[in-house]
């Protein structure tokens, strides 16, 4: 029987775990001595001593971190009691408890040991996480944690407890959605790979100038001998780096999805959902369904051409979620996205969905942001250097139809229990919520839009806000008190 009323260890093997953990902080500091010695030719004598010296203290503080970390259970809140230097306790009531998740990284399954996290509301961090435990007794605390705060009736604790674990509805077998390894190729292979671009170059750009007498010393020959190379062939020069920049990132992309969604498996059951995937860190990531604020699934140009949509389910938290701290599912297919709205949206179903468009004035406006003004900003450079003007017109040619198409695509469908909110063109995304999930509706209206008779609506929940742009004031103000009324009457609870 699990007994958590005394003061528990984590398995012994988590000085490793930890001596790893902790190592690989030390990795940028280790770093600077290699730059020491190539600066300064100190000999090879010091540097191994110094690296070996950071190895060793690395090892004694892992196994004070160790042996000063303690768990246990205490007045219905669990309890963890960690630091070295500064000591701190963190308790949680049990009925603040989110979730709890399993996961296992490459050191700890050669150890044969898992990690054990520990979501809390009120909290935008995951506040705990013991490194290390069998994985028998870690699923034993998850049940018993996630048991704990479902009870009901403290007067019947030990009852209601063997009843949930012997009630506790069971996952199905079969996965809602199951990707292969041709899947997960098809992933990294569209991912945003601008975006991934854009974040390699910030990185060695961001190293280069932190270490730069280093490299300048270090590359300055070759600089120097290519400098006249540089300058005359850079019209041939700069497209070649940036497709070379373009297919490091596509290489990067299919490497990181691998590592990130290798035999991603989604299932559900009657009290959560459940993801699970990961090469060499194996994650389980659970989301009790009353936690659910709502879901938003979205696809690109490049995805499309697969039919594939990233689905992400928001959970309940202390600022607004983003999509590292959700359930992300990559990859799924038309089918199975209709099974999990048919699973956690039946709503949907109850009753046929009507469609409010945005106004006409929204196509006005982003043609104005991100193509008009763009566009004079960048004719103005023309004083400068005449072809920018050619330039300037590219972006309105290519601007104008971009801005328009994406506030044609812009409309809240709803029904009597649900809301679909699209928008989006070479982008799409759509965000699906219940009324009950809603904490609060806000009406917004500034002085152009009031001489327009247009409004914002602002639908806040526990998991963010999102918002209908410029719809007609009068469908606005309706669909305002409709809202209201709904989550008024409502005896559902949101969390």
């Amino acid at each position: 029987m699990l007994d958590l009323s005394k003061p528990q260890r984590q398995s012994k093997v988590g000085i490793v775990v930890l001596f790893f953990k902790h190592l690989r902080k030390a990795v940028n500091f280790i770093f600077y001595f290699f730059i020491l010695k190539y600066s300064t030719n100190s000999g090879m004598i010091f540097l191994w001593a110094a690296i070996a010296a950071i190895v060793i203290l690395t090892l004694v503080y892992s196994i004070l971190v160790y042996r000063k970390f303690l768990f246990y259970v205490e007045d219905d809140q669990f309890v963890i009691d960690k630091g070295l230097f500064k000591r701190e306790k963190i308790s949680v009531p049990f009925e603040r408890i989110q979730s709890v998740h399993i996961d296992q990284n490459i050191i700890q399954r050669a150890l044969q040991v898992v990690g054990l996290k520990i979501d809390t509301a009120g909290s935008s961090t995951k506040e705990m996480e013991i490194a290390a435990l069998p994985d028998a007794y870690a699923r034993s605390i998850q049940e018993f944690l996630i048991d704990k705060k479902n009870l009901e009736d403290s007067e019947n604790q030990i009852e209601n407890i063997e009843s949930e674990f012997e009630e506790r509805p069971k996952l199905s077998s079969k996965p809602m959605v199951e990707l292969s390894f041709l899947d997960v190729l098809k992933v990294g292979l569209t991912e945003n790979h601008l975006k991934t671009s854009f974040a390699l170059f910030a990185l060695i750009n961001g190293y280069f100038w932190q270490n730069q007498d280093f490299f300048s010393n270090f590359f300055i020959d070759y600089i120097e001998e290519g400098q006249e190379v540089w300058i005359s062939k850079w019209l041939l020069i700069l497209p070649l780096l940036l497709i070379t920049l373009l297919l490091i990132s596509i290489v990067s992309s299919v490497i990181l999805s691998v590592l990130k969604y290798y035999g991603l498996q989604f299932m559900v059951s009657s009290k959560e959902v459940q993801k699970i995937s990961g090469l060499l860190k194996r994650t389980e990531y659970q989301i009790p369904i009353d936690k659910i604020q709502f879901l938003k699934y979205s696809s690109n140009p490049l995805r499309k051409l697969f039919g594939l949509k990233t689905v992400v389910i928001k959970q309940a938290s202390s600022k607004a979620s983003s999509d590292k701290q959700s359930l992300m599912m990559p990859g799924c297919k038309e089918f199975q996205l209709e099974a999990i709205l048919n699973e956690l949206f039946p709503e949907l179903k109850l009753s046929s969905l009507i469609t409010f468009k945005a106004n006409p004035y929204l196509k006005v406006q982003m043609a104005l942001l991100f193509a008009v003004l763009p566009s004079i900003v960048i004719g103005l450079l023309g004083f400068v250097e005449p072809d920018f003007l050619i330039l300037s017109i590219l972006w309105l040619l290519i601007g104008l139809p971009f801005s328009y198409q994406y506030a044609s695509k812009m409309y809240l469908d709803l029904n009597s229990e649900a809301m679909c909110l699209r928008k989006g063109w070479l982008f799409p995304k759509t965000e699906i919520l219940k009324y009950y999930k809603l904490q609060s509706v806000a009406l917004r209206q500034n002085v152009f839009q009031k001489r327009r008779n247009i409004a914002h609506l602002d639908f806040y929940t526990a998991a963010g806000s999102l918002r209908m742009w410029q719809l007609d004031a009068e469908i606005a103000v309706e669909l305002y008190n409709y809202m209201l009324y709904k989550i008024e009457n409502s005896d559902k609870n949101w969390m």
